[in-house]
């Protein structure tokens, strides 16, 4: 064998190995780094050449270098990801509606209601009194202010899932239009025949943080590029993206959050933090404002039916007042003119000052069956019921489902993470074969040194 060639195989050895250092070095830096994922440099035997039939080596090189990366863990993550943040957004609007009602307590509207109700009871006892009249109309205001500040507060809360719902839209938009850039990036690497193993860290990373906002269908190409669907349709790859905004829909009293990309195709959310905003929006907070609906209509009605039918305490007697002159968004008015004079509260079936058959049948309501064959706040206990129930679910499927993204996030750091100490004992083992290159190289020298000296 030549000495050059001694010289080549030697040389190509120093170059192999001095770059499988780099790459070691490269892991080690990125420890502590979660969206790197560690390179395993993979070397292989030079391609031989062929003198006078006799197969003589080159030395070795390195074939590839390429990421520690399990796919499927990463798309299992990606899946529980959107799960947990859909029902964790859930969980968190519906502690926000929780508080608003303030159940169980003195304040709380089940509260107020009894209240009411037990206004007129006491002042069947003394339908006279004045004082009994002023206690059924501060009853009264109580309970309205209450039914007003919650429905209120709830639907303050509709009105921010809009603005959370663009804010949102406008974060997924800046990652579609990063994760386009990104395999761009991949896309000329790989017609370059280079690895690019740090743009496939990025858009690892920028489809799990995706994950966050909204359920994805992910298909990598032959390419190593993601094209990248939302609800069926789809909005990224790597020459375009396709941008999502968030409109409201109206049919007769219900508006809808609809999520459409620029062309109107409407996206069919199913998870992710964006599913939460739109479910809270379209089913459970209509929901509850509809059954807070129900209940101030019910008392207005339920209270009038009553009062109109019988007779004010004035010195000439009327029937036909309203005690509430209307409920509308969850404002239930009191006749003014019932604030002003507590006379004008009609219980008196014959106009007499002593009759209180109407005091003992509003009074009644309060056991009556007025809404969906409940009492009025036997069905707002439901509601109040309802509500914690899909909290405290939601709350259990978050925290079920944080429990398996860590798992899986477990099971990937360890195949995916670097190990430093791993790292180090490849140190040593490529150090020392670098050295044993240099050492050949001492060697060849020497050789031709002695080679010289002959001549």
């Amino acid at each position: 064998m030549p000495l050059s060639r001694i010289f080549e195989i030697s040389r190509n050895s120093l170059t192999a190995y001095q770059k499988a250092l780099g790459v070691t070095s490269n892991n080690i830096t990125n420890a502590s780094n979660p969206n790197f994922s560690r390179r395993r440099v993979h070397m292989q035997a030079s391609a031989p050449e062929v003198i006078n039939n006799v197969e003589l080596g080159t030395g070795v090189t390195i074939s590839d270098v390429r990421r520690v990366k399990n796919t499927i863990l990463d798309a299992q993550i990606r899946k529980f990801t959107q799960l947990q943040n859909s029902n964790s957004y859930e969980a968190g609007l519906l502690g926000s509606i929780e508080s608003l009602m303030s159940e169980p307590s003195d304040d709380g509207l089940s509260n107020l209601i009894k209240q009411f109700f037990n206004s007129w009871d006491e002042l069947a006892y003394e339908p006279s009194s004045t004082a009994a009249r002023a206690n059924v109309i501060n009853a009264a205001q109580r309970m309205s202010n209450k039914l007003s500040t919650v429905y209120k507060g709830i639907t303050r809360l509709k009105k921010d899932l809009i603005d959370d719902a663009e804010s949102t839209a406008s974060q997924i938009n800046s990652l579609l239009e990063n994760l386009t850039e990104v395999n761009r990036q991949i896309y000329d690497s790989h017609i370059k025949g280079e690895q690019p193993n740090t743009w496939l860290d990025k858009r690892d990373e920028i489809l799990e943080e995706l994950s966050q906002y909204v359920d994805t269908t992910v298909h990598i190409g032959d390419d190593e590029t993601a094209t990248v669907s939302i609800g069926g349709v789809f909005v990224a790859n790597k020459t375009t993206y396709n941008e999502i905004n968030v409109e409201t829909e109206t049919s007769g009293n219900s508006t809808r959050i609809v999520i459409k990309t620029d062309d109107g195709a409407a996206l069919r959310i199913k998870s992710g933090k964006l599913y939460g905003i739109t479910n809270g929006y379209n089913n459970l907070i209509s929901d509850y404002l509809e059954r807070l609906d129900n209940i101030g209509e019910a008392l207005m009605n339920s209270v009038n039916e009553i009062h109109e039918a019988n007779y004010t305490l004035e010195n000439t007697p009327q029937t036909g007042v309203e005690f509430f002159t209307g409920y509308d968004n969850g404002v239930l008015t009191i006749n003014e003119n019932i604030i002003d004079d507590p006379k004008k509260i009609a219980i008196s079936s014959d106009g007499s000052p002593e009759n209180n058959d109407g005091a003992l049948s509003i009074a009644a309501l309060a056991d009556e069956k007025l809404i969906d064959n409940e009492t009025i706040n036997n069905y707002y206990s439901l509601l109040v019921s309802d509500i914690a129930n899909s909290k405290m679910n939601s709350e259990n499927e978050a925290n079920n489902y944080e429990l398996v993204v860590q798992q899986f996030q477990a099971q990937r750091s360890e195949e995916s993470s670097v190990n430093v100490d791993e790292e180090m004992v490849n140190i040593l083992n490529f150090q020392r074969s670098y050295d044993a290159a240099a050492r050949l190289i001492r060697v060849a020298d020497e050789m031709l040194q002695t080679l010289i000296e002959m001549v």
